[in-house]
């Protein structure tokens, strides 16, 4: 263990030598002087660093060292907070309990109830929502966490129609069009709030997704027995954690903690623990 103030204690094959000294950090190395009267040069991996005695900038670059040459990361938690049936005002009562959590990223995917949920008290206008998802937006951002909007997720139109009447629509009506309300309304309050907006939407549909089938990455009478059209399936929960993977990625967040924040399509409703989106994309930021 290597402190800048008290010297290092060096490990070799559990014998352990205290040393005291000048100890210096340089090209991915540590040289500890005065150890059996010879100076010594470890490789960081073999080395474990107290973070409160380096400085972040050492830190990361330490972190970065690891998970390019040894594939070691950091251990980083992603919270599930998605609650089946939750529209935008359920999320603001939550905030207390969400915001306790003081994750670095918050990933928020709702609206679908207030699109579409068959109890009429739970559903909200378009300019009702927008009003609703700012204040989630602005509650997560004066927490400390940055919220990145995930897109609502297509809908299977087999088994939407009764979306229409919903909206005093006949029959056959353009369910995605509707829907398209309310991601302009996500955008919307992105552009505003100057925040991301992660398209999660043409994802699916550039896969073709959902589909009428027994692989649909939706529930649909052939794959559950009943018909849905919304929720995930398994091969949908990984293809969106595969998503929100790759934005991590691409924007290099470097976070330890993420937080999922929405209604039963981030709960993963009917899914196992092992087959939920926060599941899967922890399982790929620890790998």
């Amino acid at each position: 263990i290597f402190n800048k103030s008290n010297g290092a204690s060096v490990n070799f094959d559990g014998s352990v030598t205290n040393t005291v000294g000048i100890q210096t950090i340089n090209n991915n190395g540590l040289f500890v002087g005065q150890w059996n009267s010879k100076g010594a040069k470890m490789l960081f991996c073999e080395m474990a660093i107290l973070q409160d005695e380096i400085s972040e900038t050492d830190r990361v670059n330490l972190e970065n060292y690891f998970a390019i040459k040894y594939g070691i990361k950091k251990n980083i938690e992603v919270i599930n907070s998605g609650v089946n049936g939750n529209n935008t005002q359920d999320i603001i009562n939550r905030l207390p309990q969400i915001n306790q959590h003081n994750a670095q990223y918050a990933f928020v995917q709702c609206l679908v109830n207030n699109f579409r949920h068959p109890d009429i008290s739970k559903r909200r206008t378009p300019a009702q929502s927008k009003i609703e998802l700012t204040a989630i937006v602005e509650s997560l951002k004066a927490n400390g966490t940055t919220p990145i909007i995930v897109s609502m997720l297509p809908i299977e139109p087999t088994e939407s129609d009764y979306v229409c009447a919903m909206f005093n629509e006949p029959s056959g009506c353009d369910v995605e069009a509707l829907g398209n309300l309310y991601r302009n309304v996500m955008m919307e309050v992105c552009a505003e709030q100057n925040i991301d907006y992660l398209d999660a939407y043409s994802k699916f549909l550039g896969v073709n997704q959902p589909r009428y089938a027994y692989d649909s990455f939706m529930e649909n009478v052939f794959n559950s027995g009943s018909a849905d059209g919304v929720h995930l399936r398994p091969l949908g929960a990984k293809f969106e954690a595969g998503l929100l993977f790759a934005y991590i990625n691409e924007k290099q967040l470097n976070a330890t903690k993420y937080i999922y924040v929405g209604d039963s399509t981030v709960f993963c409703d009917g899914l196992t623990l092992e087959q939920k989106t926060s599941t899967i994309l922890q399982n790929h930021l620890n790998l």
